[in-house]
């Protein structure tokens, strides 16, 4: 084994009941959801078997050749008859991301993480369940990544961060060394973030902005140099 998928085994499940090829529920139907799709049929831990999503209107849909069959009700009272003990949440919404997730978790599932094959990872590398990380994201040595972390595509995490529980780091998003970064914060396509810096939750960090200065919990910063904006 390479040491590339040495390190890639480390990050994700072991096979357990619940994954190697298990039945995955992916909740979500929108584009977010269509890449997580094509990243956990890539993958080949899991078997996506259907889809949910909250809104009525979209049950019966196929979307990228899977149906959807309801919402958190139908996972309360048919996922298990149907044999599904595994999910992933696809949605970009940060808070609703989260809550879905520990919804899932409290009906008895098992949270799914989703690798895409060209994503890099550098040594003592740690992530959460639930995470995605999209094609061509590379993140480096001794950072640390929260549950329910989106890292999009292309995305550069850099060593020692700290990416904190449902945080979305948007397509071409650089994040510099020793950077920390709090809960459900985000950071948007093309924002770079430098070093030591550190993000408050529930931030937001604007597309193409550079951040200089620390981020206070709840701010929204934009420009290049990165301040802060009323919302």
């Amino acid at each position: 084994m390479s040491s590339h998928a040495t390190r890639m085994a480390a990050l994700l499940p072991e096979p357990t009941d619940h994954a190697s090829h298990a039945a995955l529920i992916v909740y979500g139907t929108g584009g977010h959801a269509k890449v997580v799709i094509d990243i956990v049929e890539r993958q080949g831990l899991y078997a996506v078997s259907a889809l949910c999503d909250d809104d009525p209107g979209r049950v019966g849909l196929d979307v990228m050749g899977y149906r959807v069959v309801g919402g958190m009700e139908w996972l309360a009272t048919e996922a298990t008859r149907h044999g599904i003990a595994s999910g992933i949440v696809a949605i970009g919404d940060n808070h609703a991301r989260c809550r879905l997730a520990d919804t899932l978790v409290c009906h008895g599932f098992h949270l799914a993480t989703a690798v895409h094959p060209s994503a890099e990872f550098g040594r003592d590398v740690q992530m959460g369940a639930g995470s995605v990380v999209m094609a061509q994201a590379a993140v480096n040595p001794g950072t640390l990544i929260g549950s329910n972390v989106i890292l999009n595509t292309r995305c550069s995490v850099d060593h020692d961060c700290r990416i904190g529980d449902g945080v979305h780091v948007a397509p071409g998003a650089t994040i510099c060394g020793g950077v920390s970064v709090g809960p459900r914060s985000r950071v948007w396509a093309g924002a770079t973030i430098v070093n030591s810096i550190t993000v408050g939750s529930d931030a937001t960090i604007g597309a193409g902005a550079v951040v200089i200065r620390d981020v206070a919990d709840g701010a929204t910063v934009v420009g290049v140099p990165a301040r802060p904006i009323e919302r």
